[in-house]
Order: C-alpha cells, then structure tokens, then sequence
C-alpha cells in the first residue's frame, strides 16, 4: 500500500515578491518590474535590466546571523521559503516532513569567489 502524500503548505520568492500572495497578482498585472543592474552597466555589460529579488526581505528568524553569512544566496532563498511552508502548514520540522524546493539560481557568487580565492592562493571550503 502506498503513503499518501499531502501538501500542507508551500512557499516562494522572486523577483515580484517574498511570498505567493504578493508574486502572484503581479505576475498578472501590467507592471513594468525590472530594475537597472547599475554593476553591469558601469562594466559594459551586454545585459544591463532585468528582475532582482530583494535578499532584504528574507525573513530567517530562527537563523543566526553569524551562520547566515556563511550560506550561499540559493540556500538562503530555500530557508525563507520552507520557513513559509511549514508556517502555513502549522507543521513543526521533524523526520515525517519533507521539503521539495526548486531554484532557477545556480549559487554562482560561490562558484565566482572558489575561482577568485583560487587565483589569489587563498584556502577554499567546498562544503558550501
């Protein structure tokens, strides 16, 4: 016999918002959201607009700043969305919970510092 499985909650971020009920009424307006990417735009960069998601907005409550620091934006987005999920389920973490998280971001700031660290003879850390 098979376990159901039951979805309880669920959670996001992008570009248009921190959470579905914000991203999804502006995924249907008529909202023009992109911003400049002033850093490309002073480097010549080819591609100079697009969308942002505002890393401000993350709420990490049970996250010590100190160790939040050491995360890489993609695992910082997928505990802000899990926190979400798990306060709409009401669930606690625990063993019979699972999480499914998808991310279109491929962490390249830590790819972008292990070759920069690299170069400069720096030590690197590949568990992040």
């Amino acid at each position: 016999m098979v376990n159901p499985v039951h979805v309880v909650g669920y959670g996001m971020i992008d570009a248009l918002g921190n959470n579905p009920s914000d991203c999804f009424p502006r995924f249907l307006d008529d909202v023009d959201y992109s911003v400049d990417f002033h850093p490309m735009i002073e480097r010549g960069e080819k591609i100079t607009r697009g969308l942002m998601v505002d890393y401000e907005t993350l709420q990490l409550p049970d996250l010590d700043p100190k160790l939040m620091r050491t995360y890489t934006r993609s695992q910082l987005l997928a505990f802000h969305v899990v926190e979400q999920a798990l306060k709409m389920s009401g669930l606690k973490p625990q063993q019979e919970v699972a999480v499914i998280f998808s991310s279109a971001s491929n962490s390249y700031e830590a790819g972008n510092k292990i070759v920069n660290d690299l170069y400069d003879r720096k030590r690197i850390n590949l568990r992040k």
